[in-house]
């Protein structure tokens, strides 16, 4: 006779059969096979050694199509299998606890993982206040407890006394406890472990995979380097529709990865390869739920030889003289520009060269920026403007000076503020410019405005709340803080010099002074106040904020393609107008 008990977010029951032969084991075996519910189930097995509880279970594990060997778990305590009923498929753990005796043991083993996953558990247990080997007759089984060795090489049955009985019956009570709390947990966690989404943004600079879920994920890596290759093991999760997305969402252009493969490794890990196209260092990090986003597993594939800005800079501008109209002489003062890097003997500077503007639109990837009531994206509309602005710097000069614009960003990914600076001094901009679009609380806020960098407190309560939101962007897009060395992170959060401050309030109340002829200002002045994107100490910065993507109708205008040309053409010619009150400084003669 053999008790059985099963609980699941579905079932939940106590049943003692009295098994008189085989035919009845099966039978039993199968009526529970057709039960819809037992994909997330613990059956707890009770009865002697040699009852019967490995037969029912080989039974029902080949109702449940599984076949191969059916072994025993009594020596290795877990075995796991996969069942396909018509219900579903869903992952078996067999396991036999005979050896453990706390909660403890079965932390130590790692079976309290595999209790709380996801699937059917069937755990075989002794009668509670029964002894192992107490009852049992010599030679009905091998088992550690169940006999002992004797000097002579036989062997007897090892008996207990009574108190050594009673305080094994005790320990098998509370252990039988703990796995009944496991188990509830278990079931909590086995919905919790749910994926939300994945994601995949690939770009020059880096590709990022993002794994969105309920509840945090557990992982482990290997790296392999050639060729290279990364694999990933998800814990204690079942293969779910959204990872079996990830494989379509691959772009045969993207840089870095050139093939994603996904499946059930073991009943309770799901495996992840990604093969990449170049040699990687790989990142791969967890991220806590922040403003849309639950709990995010990310994947940060930088190349080992990452991409130039001011290569970047240069393929742009050899792309376009490659379009040029055959037979037509075209200029190339991008080209004056990169000679102007090279080492040379001392001559008399000339203000006479490329000028460099530093494009940066806000947010992007994984960091949506602001959201309209309307559905409408930040990164999205301030990307846009950016491009337009762009297109109007390449074929513009100013002050007699070609211009040309670099982008920190130009697809849809995530660029991480202090990455924004870097670009923006590696190229050696004059100026950089930040594109936003405001959103506040209310949808009443209305206009545009322009912040510079400030060394003591904002200059209003409006500037101040702008800054925090805005720098909250790396906690949004995704930033992974252990990579960060701490030189990096001191350049981030220093002060600039009152040279740069100066000139970029007279960059944002030039372009001001055009945004006003285009619609309403929120601010007829430039605002200061501590954003993380200006501190480039070497650069003018400001940040832009277009309008209020808040405002409803603002929202509209913001959406409307003709607006976002007034915008570019306003910007553009504040632009101009700073470097007609401030002419360009001439580069120094080395790289």
């Amino acid at each position: 006779m053999v008790g059985l008990s099963a609980r699941s977010p579905h079932l939940s029951t106590s049943l003692r059969w009295r098994w008189t032969s085989e035919q009845d084991t099966e039978a039993c075996a199968q009526q529970l096979a057709a039960c819809a519910a037992l994909g997330q189930a613990l059956v707890s097995l009770r009865g002697d050694l040699g009852a019967g509880k490995t037969t029912w279970v080989r039974y029902l594990l080949r109702a449940l199509g599984v076949s191969g060997v059916i072994k025993s778990p009594t020596y290795g305590l877990l075995e796991p299998y996969e069942a396909a009923t018509a219900h579903g498929a869903f992952s078996v753990a067999h396991l036999d606890l005979y050896r453990l005796h706390t909660p403890q043991d079965l932390t130590e083993a790692g079976l309290d993982e595999v209790l709380a996953g996801p699937g059917l558990r069937l755990v075989e247990w002794l009668p509670t206040g029964r002894a192992a080997g107490a009852h049992a007759r010599p030679g009905a089984c091998h088992h550690p407890y169940r006999r002992r060795h004797t000097r002579g090489g036989g062997h007897q049955p090892h008996r207990l006394g009574r108190r050594a009985a009673a305080a094994m019956a005790l320990k098998r009570r509370h252990l039988l406890q703990g796995a009944a709390a496991t188990l509830t947990f278990g079931v909590w966690r086995a919905h919790a472990a749910e994926v939300v989404d994945v994601r995949l943004w690939p770009a020059a600079d880096y590709s990022r995979l993002t794994i969105e879920s309920v509840h945090p994920l557990r992982f482990a890596q290997r790296f392999v380097a050639d060729p290279p290759r990364l694999a990933v093991d998800l814990l204690g999760l079942q293969l779910q529709p959204a990872l079996r997305e990830v494989v379509g969402k691959l772009k045969p252009e993207d840089p870095n990865i050139a093939a994603i493969r996904v499946g059930q490794f073991t009943p309770d890990t799901v495996r992840l390869v990604l093969d990449l196209k170049v040699p990687m260092a790989p990142q791969i990090f967890t991220l806590q739920p922040i403003a849309p986003y639950q709990n995010r597993l990310v994947f940060d594939l930088y190349p080992l030889q990452p991409p130039d800005p001011l290569e970047q800079l240069i393929a742009q501008r050899l792309r376009e003289l490659e379009s040029a109209v055959a037979g037509a002489p075209a200029a190339d003062p991008l080209g004056d520009f990169i000679a102007q890097r090279q080492p040379t003997a001392p001559t008399t500077p000339r203000t006479d060269r490329l000028i460099v503007v530093a494009l940066d639109p806000g947010h992007g990837g994984e960091d949506p920026g602001a959201i309209g009531p309307g559905g409408t994206l930040e990164k999205t509309i301030v990307l846009r403007i950016a491009q337009k602005l762009r297109d109007r710097i390449n074929d513009s000069r100013a002050n007699g000076n070609p211009m040309r614009a670099f982008m920190t960003r130009d697809a849809d990914y995530f660029v991480p503020l202090h990455k924004r600076v870097q670009k923006a001094q590696r190229v050696k901009a004059d100026l950089m410019i930040s594109i936003h679009a405001d959103a506040f609380y209310t949808p009443r806020p209305a206009g545009a405005s322009i912040y510079a960098l400030s060394t003591g407190g904002a200059s209003s309560t409006m500037a101040r709340w702008m800054a925090k939101k805005e720098n909250n962007a790396d906690l949004v897009g995704g930033v992974n803080v252990a990579s960060l060395d701490s030189a990096v992170q001191r350049a981030v959060l220093d002060m600039t010099t009152t040279r740069q401050i100066h000139d970029s309030l007279r960059l944002g109340q030039a372009m001001l002074g055009e945004l006003d002829d285009v619609g309403k200002l929120h601010k007829p002045h430039v605002e200061q106040a501590g954003f993380a994107v200006l501190k480039a100490p070497d650069i003018p910065s400001v940040l832009v904020e277009t309008g209020f993507i808040s405002n409803p109708a603002e929202e509209r205008q913001l959406r409307n393609d003709a607006y976002q040309d007034q915008l570019a053409d306003a910007l553009m010619r504040g632009i101009t107008r700073y470097f007609a009150l401030n002419p360009p400084l001439a580069r120094e003669r080395q790289l």
